[in-house]
């Protein structure tokens, strides 16, 4: 399970004007493709909401790797019907 709870939240560098990003605890996945019990660091940044779409991406970084390098996990498209 993955809680929210951020040690900082802040705007993105200045070419991604309106993007938050919000950065998480650790989090036990108990299967990532062949791995189990798996943990990892997220991070969340939401892009501003422009012509009614709004992107959210989720960024893993494994925890057990030598070398854990930040992935990009899941993309969410959030469009607002009117």
């Amino acid at each position: 399970m993955m809680n929210e709870r951020s040690h900082g939240a802040g705007e993105a560098s200045a070419q991604d004007h309106g993007t938050i990003m919000l950065y998480g605890d650790s989090f036990v996945a108990p299967r990532w493709g062949d791995a189990t019990n798996v943990a990892f660091r997220y991070r969340l940044t939401m892009g501003a909401v422009e012509k009614n779409r709004q992107v959210v991406q989720l960024y893993l970084t494994p925890q057990s790797a030598q070398s854990a390098k930040e992935f990009l996990a899941f993309e969410y498209v959030y469009t607002r019907q009117q």
